[in-house]
């Protein structure tokens, strides 16, 4: 997926979190005093900043990570709500959409004892899997992510990676999980999708670009440099049904030349599956993968 950012229009922003509102109390999902709410109060203030032209005063103002999750969250509100508001009722992940109104707006106020992180990570396990519902891939079940594409079932395991010294236990427990999803079903090839904000410790400040031209190379420099540096965890698997690893970054940003606050976002595709391997239709399988989320 080449690196791109939403040209926001911060009108049509709220409008469309409004019908997610009005979706998530049609299913009986209960939105008040959730995450879900304070999304939408902070998207207010921020649409209110940008019709007066005073993005500078409301980034002086306002916590810069109130900022970036506010934006961020947002569109993954956005792109679920697009996703799985055409599904049957029988086919709505309820439970999970229910566990993502949950838990604190900011990671800050996250505490493992409290049992409290789980909201965060399942909202970006819903946000790949709307990513592929999106793109036209037929998403045939939510543990994490189960796929059809090309006539290959997949399964996607998902985890956002908290720092540097969780890396390598992150993605070990992602190769295992999928691992056992893929030895209990035959036919299943699998993926790992690895979230990667946390690791540029830019939630406490914004990416600052002076125009569009530089989200590009600046997206491609962190999500490569990861791969770089880690591939090895996922490369040296032994199970050769693991195609690929999957990288996902975003972060909000600052358009200088615009003075416009944006969201952007990249995922990186890394494929394990190679033709000097014998893997040959594998290989391409994840290339056209690549290809259609882009």
């Amino acid at each position: 997926m080449s690196p791109n950012f939403y040209q926001i229009n911060y009108n049509e922003i709220l409008d469309k979190l409004n019908d997610t509102k009005n979706w998530l109390q049609r299913i009986r999902l209960d939105v008040s005093n959730s995450r879900f709410s304070e999304i939408l109060q902070y998207m207010e203030i921020i649409n209110e900043h940008h019709q007066k032209k005073e993005v500078e005063t409301l980034i002086r103002n306002y916590d810069n990570e109130i900022l970036w999750y506010a934006t961020l969250e947002s569109i993954a509100f956005l792109e679920i709500h697009k996703a799985f508001s055409i599904l049957k009722d029988h086919q709505i992940p309820r439970f999970k959409l229910m566990e993502i109104l949950q838990g604190p707006f900011l990671p800050r106020h996250e505490d493992p004892k409290k049992q409290n992180i789980h909201a965060r990570n399942t909202l970006f396990e819903l946000q790949i899997a709307a990513k592929f519902k999106n793109a036209g891939i037929d998403i045939i079940g939510f543990d994490d992510v189960d796929f059809i594409f090309k006539g290959y079932k997949f399964n996607a395991q998902c985890k956002r990676i908290h720092s540097t010294k969780m890396i390598g236990k992150n993605i070990k427990k992602a190769i295992d999980q999928v691992s056992k999803k893929i030895d209990e079903n035959e036919n299943t090839k699998g993926i790992i999708c690895l979230s990667i904000d946390k690791l540029t410790e830019k939630d406490d400040k914004l990416l600052k670009v002076k125009n569009v031209d530089y989200i590009k190379p600046e997206m491609t420099r962190i999500t490569s440099r990861f791969i770089e540096r880690h591939n090895q965890y996922w490369r040296n698997t032994i199970n050769i049904r693991i195609l690929a690893c999957f990288i996902y970054f975003q972060a909000a940003a600052i358009i200088e030349e615009t003075n416009l606050l944006t969201q952007c976002q990249q995922l990186e595709v890394d494929s394990i599956a190679l033709p000097e391997n014998l893997q040959t239709a594998e290989y391409l399988t994840i290339k056209q993968i690549a290809k259609v989320i882009r």
